[in-house]
Order: C-alpha cells, then sequence, then structure tokens
C-alpha cells in the first residue's frame, strides 16, 4: 500500500494468491522474515475473526524478546495461527504480544503452562484476550495475507 501524495510505502500490503496451498506455504516460509532490517509479520486477513477465546495477551515480556522468539516460546502448545509483537517505531519491544491459536485447547495449555513463568528477569502474565465487537467471521479458506511492518525506505509504487 502506497501513500497517493508522496508515492511512499504506508509499511503493510496485501498479497493475493491463486491457490490456497501456495497462501499456506509463503505464511510457513516467510513470517517472521526480515526485509531491509525489518521483521515482517504475515496474517490471513487483517480484518479477519479469530476465536477470540483462543487469542492470548501475553505481558510483561523482556524487552529483548523478538517476534520470532515470542513464538517460538509459545509453539509447543499448539498449532499458531498468528502471533504479533507489540513494538515502538523504533522497532523496540512494547513489552507484550498476541498469540493465536488455531484452537482453545492450545490456548487454555499456554496460560496453564506459561502464566506467571519467569523469562528472563520478568514474570509475564498470559491470559485470553478479546474484543469481540472488533471481530467477524473467519472461515476455514483463505488466499490473502495481509503484509505489516514492511520496509518504508527505497519502496516506491509501480
Amino acid at each position: 500500500m502506497f501513500d497517493n501524495e508522496t508515492k511512499r510505502s504506508k509499511g503493510f500490503g496485501y498479497l493475493n494468491f491463486y491457490a490456497q496451498e501456495e497462501a499456506i506455504k509463503c505464511m510457513e516460509e516467510m513470517n517472521n522474515a526480515v526485509i531491509d532490517g525489518r521483521q515482517v509479520v504475515l496474517n490471513k486477513k487483517k480484518d479477519s475473526v479469530f476465536d477470540s477465546k483462543a487469542n492470548v495477551l501475553v505481558r510483561n515480556l523482556p524487552k529483548d524478546t523478538d517476534q520470532k522468539g515470542l513464538m517460538a516460546m509459545f509453539s509447543e502448545f499448539g498449532n499458531i495461527k498468528s502471533c504479533k509483537l507489540e513494538v515502538y517505531g523504533s522497532g523496540e519491544s512494547r513489552g507484550f504480544g498476541y498469540v493465536q491459536f488455531e484452537n482453545v485447547d492450545g490456548a487454555n495449555a499456554a496460560i496453564a503452562k506459561m502464566h506467571g513463568t519467569n523469562v528472563g528477569d520478568k514474570q509475564i502474565e498470559v491470559m485470553i484476550h478479546s474484543k469481540k465487537e472488533e471481530r467477524e467471521d473467519q472461515g476455514d479458506k483463505f488466499t490473502n495475507l495481509y503484509v505489516q511492518n514492511l520496509p518504508t525506505e527505497n519502496f516506491t509504487s509501480v
């Protein structure tokens, strides 16, 4: 996506695939990839709804936690549909993030095992996060991916 006036990248975009298998492969291989020094995050569709009972909020993370570290920390509890570490414009962690599991069992297992544990010098909080009014039904299939945190420098519209 580009700004109409400046023609500069807005730092996010959308990918469209002809087949669901291509989108899945892209998610598996490119989620959390680094492009021009910035870690990109792929999600199925920005305005898609996830099961709010399987959406976990993780608070009080050490500042040195990165996106890949957050995902690795919770991957043992089930299939992760999306993982988002909140960061400042500088790229520094804001100390919290979200992990969207495929199902509520993964979320519950993560909460049971990780809530109150120490990560580095911090005791983290893990809980269900939900804002139902902002969510819609996602459906089972997708072919579009929302890409965020793309570099804004050296990208121009075509």
